[in-house]
């Protein structure tokens, strides 16, 4: 997966610590306690509440299915989304490792844009085989489009088609492209009216309660 730009990297850092809030990146978490995190270099980080959240990675029933994977569960594939070795099989999205075009040992990123992409691929591919035309199968390249980043309501770091922009017309950008990526009027519809409440209401809270046995 590509990084983010750096002129995007420092529009973001400085968002970030404009809000306090401090990424600290090359270490792990080793133990959450009651009142801390420990980390794997000694340091410990005093707190309440711990928020933990993970990277993409394919779906763990892949291991259940009779299917080549590679090291990190991902279904083998080749250029042109066809699973190794199993004919008629096909596969894309999260669970496939795509080999990037240019052949270098990465796989494509497991993005919605490139989730898009592989679909209209993997469409016409099937279409070509069941036509009877299997020598016209077209190789699955992967074009980046840009890369959004929201960091709050009003303010997103993007760079569009070689163009970079952030603050508020990079996150009414990004809400828009939102939009229009939502297949169903209806979700289109809710989560428009979502946004629009946002801007007169507070947020909701959650509580959670732990029950005492």
């Amino acid at each position: 997966m590509r990084e983010l730009d750096p002129a995007l990297r420092r529009a973001a850092h400085s968002r970030l610590v404009s809000r306090r809030i401090e990424v600290m990146t090359g270490v792990q978490a080793q133990e959450v306690t009651e009142n801390c995190v420990k980390l794997k270099d000694g340091r410990e980080i005093p707190t309440e509440n711990v928020i933990w959240t993970a990277g993409g990675r394919p779906n763990a029933k892949v291991r259940d299915l009779d299917l080549p994977l590679t090291e990190r569960d991902g279904v083998r594939v080749d250029r042109y989304l066809r699973v190794e070795d199993r004919p008629g099989v096909w596969a894309l999205g999260d669970c496939a490792a795509i080999p990037a075009a240019e052949e270098n040992g990465n796989s494509v990123p497991p993005t919605a844009q490139a989730a898009l992409q592989e679909g209209k691929a993997v469409a016409k591919n099937i279409l070509a085989v069941v036509d009877g035309s299997s020598e016209d199968l077209t190789p699955f390249e992967y074009r980046p489009l840009g890369q959004m980043v929201e960091l709050g309501s009003q303010f997103a770091v993007n760079e569009v088609m070689g163009v970079k922009f952030s603050g508020l017309l990079g996150a009414l950008f990004w809400r828009a492209a939102y939009l229009m990526r939502l297949e169903s009027p209806q979700s289109k519809a809710r989560v428009a009216a979502d946004w629009l409440l946002g801007l007169f209401f507070e947020p909701a809270v959650t509580e959670i309660r732990r029950e005492r046995c």
